[in-house]
C-alpha cells in the first residue's frame, strides 16, 4: 500500500475544514437581524451584524436594547413620549451562496400610533434598503422622523439619511414608498450619517 505524501494529506484536511466553514457546518459567522432602541422619548430599529451570536433567537443589551435575530416573526411596541410604536420583524433565511441569497437581510413593518409608516428591506446587500428608521419625540417640535438606507445604484452601499420635523413628517404619505431612499433623493437633500 502506497502512503500519500504528508503535504497531500495536510492540504486535504485544510481543504474539507475551509469547505465545512463555508457551508456553516459550525453555525453561522455573518448573522443579520435588527437592533431595537426604545427609550421615554425615542424609537429606533436598525440594521444589526454579528459576527458571533448565540442560538438565542432575542438578545437584550440594557435596559433600553433589544436585537432581534432568527427566522420567525417578531412583534415588538415601544411606549415613547405620548406615543405607541410597533414593528413586525422578520430576518431572512439565507438561501444560497453569494451575496444577495448569503445576505438577505430582514424584513420590518413599522406603524407609529395604529398608522403604518413602513414596510420595506432592512440590511440587504443587493437591493436598496434601510438601515435606520427613528422616531424621536421632542418637546417644541413634535415628531422627529430619521430613515437612512442606500439605493441599488450605489456600487458602495453608503446610506444617505433624511430627517422630517413635525409637519414634514405628517406630509408624508404612508406606507412610505417600497424605495424610499430613491424617492426621497429626488425631492431632498440628503444629510450625513451620524
Amino acid at each position: 500500500m502506497r502512503k500519500l505524501p504528508y503535504a497531500v494529506v495536510t492540504t486535504g484536511f485544510v481543504l474539507l475544514f475551509i469547505s465545512l466553514i463555508g457551508n456553516n457546518s459550525f453555525g453561522d459567522s455573518h448573522v443579520q437581524g435588527i437592533k431595537v432602541t426604545c427609550t421615554s422619548s425615542r424609537f429606533e430599529i436598525g440594521a444589526h451584524n454579528s459576527a458571533t451570536v448565540s442560538n438565542a433567537s432575542v438578545v437584550k443589551i440594557g435596559n433600553s436594547e433589544t436585537i432581534y435575530y432568527g427566522y420567525k416573526n417578531h412583534n415588538v411596541a415601544c411606549h415613547f413620549g405620548n406615543h405607541i410604536a410597533r414593528a413586525k420583524l422578520a430576518t431572512l433565511k439565507p438561501q444560497e451562496k453569494g451575496q444577495c441569497g448569503a445576505y438577505p437581510g430582514s424584513l420590518a413593518n413599522l406603524w407609529l400610533d395604529g398608522k403604518i409608516v413602513i414596510h420595506g428591506f432592512f440590511n440587504n446587500d443587493c437591493y436598496e434598503s434601510l438601515s435606520i428608521a427613528s422616531f424621536e419625540d421632542k418637546k417644541g417640535i413634535g415628531i422627529v422622523f430619521k430613515i437612512c438606507g442606500h439605493t441599488g445604484d450605489n456600487p458602495e452601499y453608503k446610506d444617505d439619511c433624511f430627517l422630517f420635523q413635525n409637519e414634514d413628517f405628517k406630509s408624508l404619505s404612508r406606507p412610505l414608498p417600497d424605495f424610499p431612499i430613491s424617492e426621497f433623493r429626488k425631492k431632498w437633500t440628503p444629510q450625513k450619517k451620524e
